[in-house]
């Protein structure tokens, strides 16, 4: 998240208005103490700039390409939102393949993962860091304790929403996924 002064504690908006993406993100905000604000995207740098929200939530080559280091120049940087792989195919062409074939797409996904997290990772630093600098802010990483606790605040609703979306046989499902890959 990005921000027109330095933040404390990302835990504690302290109503700070926030540029929100979604119901997700608007929960979260919500619950550190913030006011998500809905703000389309050809918006945000206006609204930045007008005072319409304190802060932002988008990713760094939105932020950087758009140059909004010059109205939101300081960063959380949080590592709740990166990081994420997503390789996706329809289920019914993934179900036509024969397991072998299932097999070969599975571990050739899995293989991409491991060699592009880091350089992918390594890619939004770097952009982080020449939008940080051109904009003569600041960005701080909270620590992994910091950082749990932030999610841990927000998991209860989170679960809660998967259920009300999900049901509860899909929900349990999904639930086990997230917690079998969670950090």
């Amino acid at each position: 998240m990005w921000f027109e002064e330095p933040i404390t504690d990302l835990g504690n908006l302290n109503g700070k208005q926030v540029r929100s993406i979604g119901p997700l993100v608007s929960m979260m905000i919500e619950t550190w103490g913030g006011a998500p604000v809905f703000v389309a995207p050809k918006e945000v740098f206006q609204s930045a700039e007008r005072g319409v929200v304190d802060g932002i939530n988008m990713g760094v080559a939105t932020y950087s390409s758009w140059q909004l280091w010059g109205v939101m120049p300081y960063m959380v940087n949080a590592n709740l939102f990166y990081g994420n792989m997503q390789y996706m195919m329809s289920k019914s062409k993934f179900d036509s393949l024969t397991p072998e074939q299932q097999e070969a797409v599975t571990a050739a996904a899995r293989e991409t993962e491991e060699w592009l997290k880091p350089r992918y990772e390594d890619w939004i630093d770097l952009r982080v860091g020449n939008a940080v600098m051109k904009g003569g802010g600041a960005a701080v990483s909270i620590s992994q304790d910091q950082r749990m606790a932030l999610i841990d605040s927000v998991q209860g609703k989170w679960n809660e929403e998967v259920e009300a979306a999900c049901g509860p046989d899909l929900a349990s499902s999904v639930l086990a996924l997230f917690e079998e890959n969670a950090p």
